[in-house]
């Protein structure tokens, strides 16, 4: 197979791939965010019985109407931000060697960029996410994501402040491709993955065949991203627990959790409280 061509110290990007770019990922994301969002609704009754909160009659808790409303409304602002900023960086991209009409790299190095864009994904969102917490700034920012406590829709995935969106969303995402040069279809199914993973996150929904379990006790748990909604506090992470673990955010998390199994194997323990 030919070997990816490169553009370091090359001629310059044109409009015509930096159009191209855009429009491949502003596709692709739409249709990985959307679509799971549309037959994860669809398939609510079927799949209620995964959900990680529950009211007393055994059914999902749902998000509040007027929030859900808000959030559909809102949400394409936050997401306008990407194709200008796909739009802008293509030249960062081309420079490392990225191209859009390019021949497709061979297998290995799809792997490779896909490792890469994981790893750095994994610990960039995970420091972004804990900046994005920090007292002084939480309140002009993230907390729009916190209006929903409790996760039982992807569309929360996205419902972000624009600068949120730029600092944890999508420069964690594509700072891996872009630094490899990455083929702007490998960037894509990356974005793809990403955004398909995080909209399950939000789903409130612990589907026993989801590929994402694949870590095992290192996956970041619907439980865990339960806690971070309603407790404010620790697991930052995306895929895994391992950022939290290494950098000690998942203390508060651990006592959480003893304390909600004391309660449910104590005499008078009910369901999945609250407040």
């Amino acid at each position: 197979s030919a070997s990816r061509p490169t553009r370091r110290g090359g001629g310059p990007a044109t409009m015509d791939e930096a159009a191209a770019f855009t429009g491949l990922l502003a596709v692709v994301h739409g249709l990985a965010f959307y679509g799971p969002i549309l037959w994860l609704t669809a398939n609510q009754e079927r799949l209620e019985k995964y959900a990680t909160v529950k009211d007393k009659e055994g059914r999902q808790v749902l998000t509040p109407d007027p929030l859900l409303r808000k959030a559909y409304a809102e949400v394409g602002i936050a997401q306008a931000v990407a194709p200008v900023l796909s739009y802008a960086l293509w030249p960062v991209f081309a420079f490392f060697g990225s191209t859009v009409f390019g021949p497709l790299p061979p297998l290995w190095v799809w792997a490779r960029d896909m490792a890469v864009a994981f790893v750095v994904n994994e610990f960039g969102f995970y420091w972004a996410h804990r900046l994005l917490h920090h007292r002084s700034i939480y309140k002009y920012i993230h907390r729009q994501h916190h209006e929903f406590k409790v996760n039982s829709h992807g569309i929360s995935a996205e419902y972000a402040h624009p600068l949120e969106e730029v600092v944890a969303n999508f420069l964690p995402t594509v700072l891996g491709p872009m630094l490899l040069g990455s083929h702007a279809v490998v960037v894509a199914l990356w974005v793809a993955l990403r955004t398909v993973q995080a909209v399950e996150a939000h789903s409130g929904l612990e589907l026993p065949w989801s590929p994402f379990n694949c870590f095992g006790r290192f996956t970041l748990t619907q439980q865990a991203h339960l806690f971070h909604h309603k407790e404010n506090v620790g697991m930052f992470g995306a895929f895994t627990n391992i950022p939290d673990a290494l950098f000690g955010s998942d203390g508060h998390y651990h006592r959480w959790v003893q304390r909600r199994e004391e309660a449910k194997a104590a005499p008078s323990g009910g369901g999945e409280k609250l407040d």
